[in-house]
């Protein structure tokens, strides 16, 4: 009897612990799911609308992204062997009370195929974009020229990736901006530095007023 007690009670702690430990687990998914600073915007969170945090896209709307460089701007920056689609547009998409839009070219290359994106997001005023924090992971080194801040991002750990890119990540008045090259990862054609060039030179011609809100 007493050995049968003692192990009853081991049996019943060793549940015990496992229910704990789930219950644990559980609370810290919630927490994690929930948690702001998961968004993939936090800027568009505490910019919501008054009805409370929000998304959805509308796929017959634009911001005019694909007026902001053509596809002839595009495929003279790669060079003239290259071929350039027109850009598929994305839709708007609407985080909370920010609108944001991709404009996709695909190009083909002597060499192979690769895209590249031009990505806008526009905010209410100018200080909701500043508490978005639109250079986070970004290089320090300023590009300059180019509206009124912009920085080169290399995202960190993509080479484990299936895509990697080089972007120029741009912001003017109310608008952030990034223009990136995207390679498949079995076959990158242009290395880092030839990347930044052809981005920046893109980058140049890009007409940031194209943008409405």
């Amino acid at each position: 009897m007493k050995n049968r007690f003692n192990i009853n009670t081991r049996v019943a702690v060793a549940i015990g612990v496992v229910v704990i430990a789930l219950a644990g687990l559980a609370v810290a998914v919630y927490i994690i799911n929930n948690d702001k600073t998961a968004v993939e915007n936090p800027g568009a969170y505490y910019g919501r609308d008054p009805d409370g945090f929000s998304f959805s896209v509308d796929e017959d709307s634009q911001l005019g992204t694909a007026k902001v460089v053509s596809a002839t701007q595009v495929r003279d920056s790669f060079g003239d062997d290259a071929t350039v689609s027109e850009p598929k547009e994305s839709g708007v998409v609407r985080l909370g009370s920010v609108l944001a839009e991709t404009a996709t070219f695909s190009v083909e290359t002597p060499q192979g195929p690769v895209t590249f994106e031009v990505d806008t997001r526009t905010y209410k005023t100018e200080d909701d974009i500043e508490r978005a924090t639109p250079f986070a992971g970004a290089e320090e080194t300023l590009v300059e020229g180019i509206g009124r801040e912009a920085h080169y991002l290399v995202p960190f750990g993509q080479d484990r990736l299936s895509e990697q890119q080089v972007a120029l990540l741009v912001v003017d008045g109310k608008t952030s901006y990034k223009f990136a090259l995207v390679q498949q990862a079995e076959n990158m054609i242009y290395d880092e530095q030839a990347a930044k060039d052809i981005v920046l030179a893109i980058a140049r011609q890009a007409n940031l007023s194209a943008i409405t809100q």
